[in-house]
């Protein structure tokens, strides 16, 4: 999208609770996340990403489940009204890469403080042949 400026990305909430299983030994992530949008004025879009996060042992016995909202902030210029399709894109192609390293220090960070080695979100990549993006593995 073209005129659109970062004003602020912050968290907005954030949850973790210990699992019953053992926080030692191999752990797995299962995420699930959702992207919402809406005007917050007339020039002020706000994205907010949340993600739900599960840390499991390979028997699937959760360490860790957690949970984490963050919001970006920008400016649209006043002459400029995006479309459904150009706000989806962004959604995917802008406000994902902005928000990524966000949720992914976050996974990390209420690992390490809750005893368990820290399990990372894979990196996201840009596919430029196919306009989309896909996860990496570290």
């Amino acid at each position: 999208m073209d005129r659109v400026e970062l004003e602020a990305i912050f968290m907005r909430s954030a949850s973790s609770e210990r699992g019953p299983a053992d926080p030692n030994g191999e752990s797995f992530l299962e995420t699930e996340a959702r992207v919402l949008w809406d005007w917050a004025g007339p020039a002020r879009l706000v994205y907010i990403v949340e993600l739900m996060f599960d840390v499991v042992d390979s028997e699937s016995m959760p360490k860790l489940t957690g949970s984490v909202e963050y919001a970006a902030c920008y400016h649209v210029s006043a002459d400029y009204q995006p479309s459904p399709g150009e706000l989806e894109f962004f959604s995917l192609h802008g406000v994902a890469f902005q928000l990524h390293p966000y949720l992914r220090e976050h996974v990390a960070d209420v690992c390490i403080r809750s005893g368990i080695a820290p399990v990372m979100l894979p990196i996201l990549l840009r596919e430029t042949s196919s306009e989309s993006y896909s996860q990496v593995s570290d």
